[in-house]
């Protein structure tokens, strides 16, 4: 049984902005979640594909979305 534990939740950042897209995965971290990244809607897909995230940050003026 599971009693003590729980499940970190899963975190995709998707940002074109590195220098955004890096900061705010950091964060994410330092606050006890897991944390990918990708710098693309076709990214973001593809790791969604792969194994879906608990929540999704997601910038929404992305040139390819």
């Amino acid at each position: 049984m599971l009693e003590g534990r729980r499940r970190v939740l899963d975190v995709l950042v998707v940002d074109d902005d590195a220098r955004f897209r890096i900061r705010l995965a950091d964060w994410v971290e330092r606050e006890g979640f897991a944390c990918r990244t990708a710098g693309s809607v076709a990214e973001a897909r593809a790791l969604r594909e792969q194994a879906p995230p608990d929540v999704i940050l997601l910038d929404l003026e992305l040139g390819d979305g």
